[in-house]
């Protein structure tokens, strides 16, 4: 894997009940995958629009019993994720926030436990981070947790 980004891991089930290997790498301006096929990986790309593809996180955000996955990208100032819609992983983007100046980190939980998975995200211009809160239909309004004037909270 090349670059200076930052990547997680997930095991995803593959076809025939076969374990797949996810490995999301960061870098340069692409997302990516690694499956397990036989013995080697093999790179995927999921995406090569993700400009200073800073960070990735693998969850399942909208609920589909399929893994996405999502990116931080600092040079386009881009969150994102990606909808893993097939089973079959084949991915469609979807972008959260195009203004999150120097965006570096990306993570998911249920931020605010209502049953669906938040985004939250970290940007190095004004040391902010923000709360993407998830409606359950996959639309996501920015919330700001901190930046660098101290504010915290919408």
């Amino acid at each position: 894997m090349a670059g200076p980004g930052r990547g997680g891991a997930a095991v995803l089930p593959g076809r025939a009940g076969a374990a797949v290997l996810l490995l999301l790498a960061g870098g340069a301006s692409a997302v990516s995958q690694y499956r397990c096929e036989s013995i080697e990986f093999v790179q995927h790309v999921v995406s090569d629009r993700a400009d200073g593809a800073a960070e990735t996180y693998a969850n399942d955000l909208d609920g589909d019993g399929d893994i996405d996955m999502m990116s931080a990208a600092s040079k386009n100032n881009e969150v994102a994720w990606y909808d893993e819609n097939d089973g079959d992983q084949s991915f469609s983007k979807h972008v959260v926030d195009d203004a999150a100046d120097g965006a570096y980190a990306v993570g998911a939980i249920d931020f605010d436990g209502d049953a669906d998975v938040d985004i939250v995200a970290a940007a190095s211009k004004g040391d902010a981070v923000y709360w993407y809160e998830n409606d359950g239909a996959e639309s996501f309004a920015r919330h700001s947790v901190s930046d660098d004037e101290g504010q915290h909270g919408q």
